[in-house]
């Protein structure tokens, strides 16, 4: 331990505690994951949505935000509209 001693906003050393140089923090960089990006295969979209079921804890916004991933992943909600709509016409 470090011994500190605080006192308000300000931090010092308490008597007698060994002083170390103050390392710098290193930021890490960091990659926006999108979920829609990895839902490629009909079998990825299947256990992506069993787990976001399994995690469902009675908030529909879990649920929500996994059907708009699975819409996102598929071109987004009119493309997804727009194949319905051709399939109907068969």
């Amino acid at each position: 331990s470090i011994g500190l001693l605080s006192r308000g906003s300000q931090v010092r050393p308490l008597p007698g505690a060994p002083l170390r140089p103050i390392r710098k923090r290193i930021e890490m960089p960091v990659k926006v994951h999108k979920a829609s990006d990895y839902l490629k295969t009909p079998e990825d979209i299947a256990a992506y949505l069993n787990a976001a079921i399994e995690e469902f804890d009675g908030d529909p916004r879990l649920l929500m935000k996994a059907f708009r991933n699975v819409a996102a992943a598929q071109g987004g909600v009119s493309e997804l509209a727009r194949r319905a709509d051709k399939r109907l016409e068969l």
